[in-house]
């Protein structure tokens, strides 16, 4: 597979230009640097959120109660990039959700 990459992307070139499509490699072919690569070097990155499957249940149970309240901004960032998305936690959630949870986690 690797043997074929570089006519596979010499063919995809190719096709940008004969297509008239603008890209980063118009003047050099072999590149090994990008322009996005150098503007997000400088960019301050919040920590990564570790995922559901990696927390334990008290932390299962506050995410599931406080949702975004716990990553600040993140609500703001989520819902300009999906529509909907940074809606409050506790809209359309059904009353005594929290207790439920808090039943269905300390069972465990």
């Amino acid at each position: 597979m690797e043997k074929l990459q570089p006519s596979r992307f010499d063919h995809y070139i190719d096709f940008l230009d004969v297509n008239g499509l603008k890209h980063i490699y118009t003047d050099d072919r072999h590149r090994t640097d990008a322009p996005l690569d150098r503007l997000v070097a400088g960019v301050d990155h919040a920590p990564p959120i570790a995922t559901i499957n990696a927390v334990d249940a008290a932390e299962h149970l506050t995410r599931a109660t406080t949702g975004f309240a716990r990553f600040p901004g993140a609500r703001a960032a989520l819902g300009a990039a999906i529509p909907g998305a940074g809606e409050r936690p506790d809209q359309g959630r059904h009353p005594g959700a929290e207790q439920t949870l808090a039943v269905t986690f300390s069972s465990h």
